[in-house]
C-alpha cells in the first residue's frame, strides 16, 4: 500500500478527531478531564551533620609514605617497609590537632622512610650520574648533566630521627628557618636516598658540586610550575604554588631567581606547607608592611589546616637570596 494513502488517512482521522473535539468545546459541552492525585507535602526534614572527621593518629602520615604501621608490645609503633622494619619510640606530644604536633608526627615517619629505604637501596656514587641509554627516543630520557640530586627542606627532626635509626648522619645545610635544615634526596626507582655525610664527603664530586648541582635540579625541575592560586588585595598580591611530589615548600631556595617580578616589588615569601609555597608581591614601597601581614596570616593559615606543615616563618627577597623578614611585627 503507497504511503501516501496511510499518510492521507492518518491526517484525515486527526482532523477528524481535532474538529469533534472543537465542535464540543464550543457548544459548552464538559471536556474529558485528567485527575491527578493530590500532592501531599513532605515534611520539613531535619539538616544533615556532616560527620565528624576522624582523629589523627601517625597512620594519617604513613599510607602516604608508603608505610605501615603496628602497634608495639613495649608502646610506640614497628614501622615496615619491603620487608624491613623499624620501631618508632612514643613521641612526647601526641596532640595531632596543633601545627608542631602534626610536623613532628610527620617528621618521625619520614625519617624512617629513609631510613628503610637506606636497607634496601645499596648506594654507589656511580649511581650519581645515569648513563645516557643507548638509544633516546625522548627528550626526557637525556639524563641531566647535573644529576637528580634535589635540595629538600625538612624539620631539623627528620635529619635527628634519622641519625637515631640510622647510626649515621644526614649530610645538610643550614635554612633560613632555625627549625629546619636542606637535605640532600635522590629518587633511585621507589626509593628516596638521603646522602649522609660520609657519602658526601667521600664522593668524587665533591660536596661544593653536589650541592650546588642538587639546586640546578631542582631549578630545571621548576621551570614550568606555574602559581596555582592569586589572591589580590587592595595593597598588592599572594601567589600560591601548590604541587604534591613533596618539593613545594622547598622551592622558596630559589628564591629570588623563581621569581625576580616579586624582588623588584620588593617582596617576601614563605614556606607554611611540604607542598606549598606563598610569595607576596607589594604594589608599592607603601604597601610592604601591609603585605607581609598579610602573608604571615596566609602562612598561619596554612599551617593549621594543612596536615603537612613545615615553616611559619616570612622570609624577604633580597638580591643576595632569601633573608629572615625583619619587620618587628614577625617576631
Amino acid at each position: 500500500m503507497p504511503k501516501s494513502f496511510l499518510a492521507r488517512a492518518l491526517t484525515r482521522a486527526l482532523t477528524s478527531a481535532f474538529d469533534r473535539w472543537s465542535a464540543r468545546v464550543m457548544a459548552g459541552a464538559p471536556v474529558p478531564q485528567t485527575h491527578l492525585p493530590p500532592i501531599t507535602p513532605v515534611p520539613p526534614q531535619p539538616p544533615v551533620s556532616e560527620p565528624e572527621p576522624a582523629p589523627l593518629t601517625l597512620r594519617t602520615w604513613a599510607r602516604p609514605l608508603g608505610l605501615v604501621l603496628k602497634e608495639a608490645p613495649q608502646g610506640g609503633f614497628v614501622c615496615t617497609r619491603r620487608g624491613h622494619e623499624v620501631w618508632l619510640p612514643p613521641l612526647e606530644d601526641e596532640d595531632f590537632e596543633g601545627w608542631r604536633g602534626k610536623r613532628r608526627a610527620w617528621s618521625q615517619l619520614f625519617a624512617a622512610r629513609l631510613h628503610l629505604d637506606a636497607l634496601e637501596l645499596e648506594y654507589e656514587p656511580q649511581m650519581e650520574r645515569a648513563p645516557a641509554p643507548a638509544r633516546i627516543l625522548r627528550k626526557e630520557d637525556v639524563p641531566l648533566e647535573h644529576g637528580e640530586r634535589l635540595c629538600l627542606l625538612v624539620p631539623l627532626d627528620v635529619a635527628r630521627d634519622f641519625e637515631a635509626f640510622h647510626g649515621e648522619v644526614l649530610w645538610s645545610a643550614q635554612a633560613p628557618d632555625p627549625e629546619l635544615c636542606v637535605l640532600y634526596v635522590q629518587e633511585f626507582g621507589t626509593s628516596w636516598h638521603a646522602m649522609t655525610q660520609t657519602q658526601a664527603q667521600s664522593h668524587p664530586l665533591g660536596t661544593q658540586k653536589l650541592a650546588h648541582d642538587a639546586y640546578r635540579t631542582l631549578f630545571y625541575q621548576s621551570y614550568r610550575v606555574r602559581p596555582s592560586a592569586t589572591e589580590v588585595n587592595d595593597h598588592g598580591k599572594i601567589k600560591r604554588t601548590e604541587t604534591t611530589e613533596g618539593y613545594g615548600g622547598s622551592r622558596v631556595q630559589l628564591l629570588p631567581d623563581f621569581d625576580h617580578d616579586a624582588l623588584r616589588a620588593g617582596g617576601c615569601a614563605g614556606a607554611p606547607s611540604r607542598h606549598v609555597m606563598l610569595v607576596a608581591h607589594p604594589k608599592d614601597e607603601a604597601a610592604r608592611a601591609a603585605m607581609r601581614q598579610a602573608l604571615r596570616a596566609e602562612v598561619a593559615r596554612v599551617l593549621n589546616k594543612g596536615l603537612w606543615p613545615l615553616s611559619a616563618m616570612c622570609v624577604d627577597l633580597t638580591p643576595h637570596g632569601i633573608e629572615p623578614s625583619t619587620d618587628p611585627a614577625a617576631s
